[in-house]
Formats: structure tokens, sequence, C-alpha cells
């Protein structure tokens, strides 16, 4: 009976383990199923559209973005406060589906694609990308500097976890009403929440900035990766999508994987030796 009972544990045991240990993967794939979801219905909403309220909507975000204080107050993007700066008037720009998502963004280096929203609290910076309050809405146009920021490390979802995989020269794509923005990579600096200089607009640039904290785990400090406004070429984001890519989250996945099984497997070999020097004791004794 008492050995029943120690293989029921030991199946039960094996089997939550799996459960846990297949989590994260389950977890990605759903979310990344969900992210394509909100992508679709985003560009459907805007195929669908017509001209005249793509027009209207690009002048609303243009005039948005010109009345943008050269001495706006930025804050760190993962700060909770920041989306207290918000009016109402922010979130109705480029709300075309009326669930936030303001344009999408692809990074073909490192097979991102993902929703931008508006405002960088905690719900949305959960499913996708969020835009920082105070900064251009990605519209592009000289004089302009959006921030776009997403979450590294999450085992639910990768999001911005290959972030640092980026270097110069490599590609960037916002989809926003019926354009296509490309940016180039030219600027990356690993800086303190507090140190928000690098994300201020330059007179007569096109710039977005990428941010994501760093390290992974620890958080401390905060990964931009600047990008400038460069002619769209859609060969040049096929080239992008070939040039490949070491997957950090995949990696730290399998990282744990073997951890764990390590551990286990420590777990029984010293559950063998103790069960051996037990009967080893027992047979010295009779």
């Amino acid at each position: 009976m008492k050995k029943k009972v120690v293989k029921v544990v030991l199946i039960v045991g094996f089997i939550i383990g799996l459960v846990i240990s297949l989590y994260p993967l389950i977890s990605n794939m759903y979310a990344k199923k969900s992210q394509m979801s909100v992508i679709t219905n985003y560009q459907k909403e805007i195929d669908n559209s017509n001209e005249q309220r793509i027009v209207q909507e690009k002048d609303l975000a243009n005039t948005y973005n010109r009345k943008l204080n050269q001495t706006v107050i930025l804050s760190d993007p993962f700060d909770p406060n920041a989306i207290s700066m918000a009016d109402e008037k922010y979130y109705e720009i480029l709300n075309f589906t009326d669930d936030n998502v303001m344009a999408y963004i692809k990074i073909p280096r490192i097979d991102v694609n993902l929703p931008i929203y508006h405002g960088t609290d905690s719900e949305h910076m959960l499913k996708g990308v969020g835009h920082l309050v105070g900064t251009s809405l990605p519209v592009g146009g000289n004089d302009t500097h959006s921030v776009l920021s997403a979450h590294s490390g999450l085992s639910s979802a990768d999001l911005f976890t290959n972030l640092a995989n980026l270097d110069n020269g490599d590609l960037f794509y916002i989809y926003v009403l019926d354009e296509i923005l490309a940016y180039e990579v030219d600027n990356i600096k690993v800086v303190k929440p507090t140190e928000t200089d690098d994300l201020r607009i330059v007179k007569g640039e096109d710039y977005i900035t990428l941010v994501t904290c760093t390290p992974f785990g620890i958080n401390s400090h905060r990964l931009l990766v600047r990008g400038h406004r460069v002619e769209y070429n859609p060969d040049k984001e096929k080239q992008e999508a070939k040039k490949g890519n070491e997957d950090v989250w995949f990696n730290e996945y399998i990282k744990s994987i073997i951890s764990g099984v390590g551990i286990i497997i420590a777990f029984l070999v010293i559950g063998v030796v103790t069960k051996k020097i037990k009967i080893a004791v027992w047979r010295k004794k009779e």
C-alpha cells in the first residue's frame, strides 16, 4: 500500500512539474496568437475605412505632435504614474478599433509583431507595446520622437526580450493607418530609468526609440534602441527577416527546463541512494 502511495505521489509530482515547465511555452504561443489577432483586426479596420477618415486621423495626429511642448516632462516608460499625464483627447487619436491600439510594429530581425497601445499602463504592457505619453505619436514627420516600450524576460511572452540582439543598421517598421514607416537603428545604449534626455525631440529629426528593461530579472536600467526614418523598401524588409536571430527568451526557457530536470534527477538519485543505505543498514542488523 505504501509503495502504491509513493508511486502515485511521484506520478502526480511529475505531471505537475511537466505542466509548470510547459506553461511558459504554451503561454507564449497563446500570447503571439492573441497579438496577431489584434493586429489583423486593426489592419482589417484600416483597409475598410474610407480615405477621408484616414486623412482626418493623420491631421489630428500631426496636430498633436506639433503641439507637443519641447520642455514636456518625460518619465520612465515603466513608471506606473506616467499614464496620469494623458488627457482624454490623446486616447481618441488613432483609436480606430476602440481598443486603444494606435498602430503595430514589426522587427523582422528578431521576429517581433506587436500591437502598439496608447499609454504604458500595466494591462497594455502585458499584451504588447506601450506608447509613452508626452512623446510624439508614431506617424512620422520632422521634429518628432516617439517612444515605444515593452517588457523583457516575462515567462508568459517574449515581447521585447530579444531587443538587445539588434545592431546599428537593422530596420524596424511601424504600420500606422495606411502607411508603413521604416526606421534604421542608429543608436543603442543603456541608461538609468531617470535619464530621459535621449527621448527628447531633436529639431529636424524623425526618430523612434524602443525601450525595455535590462538586465533580465533585475530591471535596474533601460535599454534604448533608437532608429531614424528611412525610405520604406519591401525587399529590405524581407532581407531583414533572413538575418537570423538568437532567441534569448527560448534559450532562457531551455536553461530553466534543464535546471528543473537536473534538480528532479538529483532528488531521484538522493532517494535511490538513501533507500539503498537503509536496506544495507537493515541487512546488517539482521
